[in-house]
C-alpha cells in the first residue's frame, strides 16, 4: 500500500475513533440523565401562568406575541418579564391587559411606540376575542379539524399572520370561524393555514396569500388596502358591502 494511502486510512479510521468516543460518551451522559432537553430548557427560561374568567385579551406594544389553542387561558412569560422586558399584565373583569414596549418621541418630535421584544405566548381558548394595538402577533392553529377554534381580532397598526413557518408540506394548521378587522399593518396567512370561514375588513392594510386555504372568504377593503389572492381563493371571495 501507497504512504500516501496509508496516511488517508490512517486519518479516516482516527476521524471514526474520535466520533466513536464522542458517542459513546455522549450516550452515558443521556442514560446518566445529564442532558437538558430544549423542552426543560424552556421551563426553565419561562413561567406559565393560568388564569380563570378571561373571555377578551387586550395587548399593546408587543413585538413577538404567539396565539396557541387550548382548552384552558395561560400566559406565557420569561421569568425576568416584569424587569428587563418590559411586559407586564393586569386582570380586568373578564379582559386581560398586556403591555410591552414604551411611548416616547422620535426625532421628527411625534409620539411612537416602542414596542418590547420579550416573547409572549397566551394559551387561547374557542371563542376568546382579542384587540391588539401595535403588535406583531401570530396565530398558530390546531393540528386537527376537531380543535379549530373561533376568534373575534381587532388589530390596529399590527402585523396578523396565521399558520406556522416551520410546518412542512403535508402538514396544516386549522382555524374555525376567524373575523378580522385591521386598520393599518400587514395580514399573512401561510402556507397550510385553513380556515371554515373567513371575514375581513381591512383599512390600509396589505395582504399576502401564501398559500392558505378557506372554505368561504368574505372580504370588505378600502381604497388603499393592497391584497394579494391566489386564484382557488379570490373564488371565494364575497364582498361585503
Amino acid at each position: 500500500m501507497k504512504t500516501s494511502n496509508k496516511i488517508l486510512l490512517g486519518t479516516v479510521a482516527f476521524i471514526m475513533l474520535v466520533f466513536t468516543a464522542i458517542h459513546v460518551a455522549l450516550y452515558a451522559k443521556y442514560k446518566k440523565g445529564e442532558f437538558v432537553t430544549v423542552a426543560q430548557l424552556h421551563e426553565e427560561n419561562y413561567d406559565k401562568h393560568v388564569i380563570a374568567g378571561v373571555t377578551k385579551v387586550d395587548a399593546w406594544g408587543i413585538n413577538n406575541l404567539k396565539i396557541v389553542p387550548s382548552d384552558t387561558f395561560k400566559i406565557e412569560l420569561e421569568k425576568n418579564f416584569g424587569k428587563e422586558t418590559k411586559i407586564t399584565y393586569e386582570q380586568k373583569g373578564d379582559v386581560l391587559v398586556v403591555k410591552g414596549g414604551t411611548t416616547d418621541m422620535n426625532a421628527e418630535g411625534k409620539k411612537q411606540v416602542y414596542r418590547s421584544y420579550s416573547p409572549v405566548t397566551i394559551y387561547l381558548p374557542s371563542n376568546t376575542s382579542l384587540t391588539v394595538n401595535d403588535c406583531e402577533i401570530r396565530f398558530s392553529g390546531a393540528t386537527d379539524t376537531t380543535k379549530a377554534f373561533t376568534h373575534i381580532i381587532n388589530a390596529t397598526n399590527a402585523d396578523v399572520s396565521f399558520g406556522e413557518w416551520h410546518r412542512d408540506d403535508k402538514a396544516a394548521s386549522y382555524f374555525s370561524n376567524i373575523s378580522l378587522t385591521s386598520n393599518g399593518g400587514r395580514v399573512e396567512f401561510l402556507k397550510g393555514a385553513s380556515f371554515k370561514e373567513l371575514n375581513l375588513s381591512l383599512t390600509g392594510n396589505e395582504v399576502e396569500d401564501q398559500g392558505f386555504s378557506a372554505g368561504k372568504i368574505v372580504l370588505s377593503a378600502d381604497d388603499k388596502s393592497k391584497i394579494t389572492l391566489k386564484g382557488n381563493n379570490l373564488k371565494k371571495v364575497i364582498n361585503k358591502q
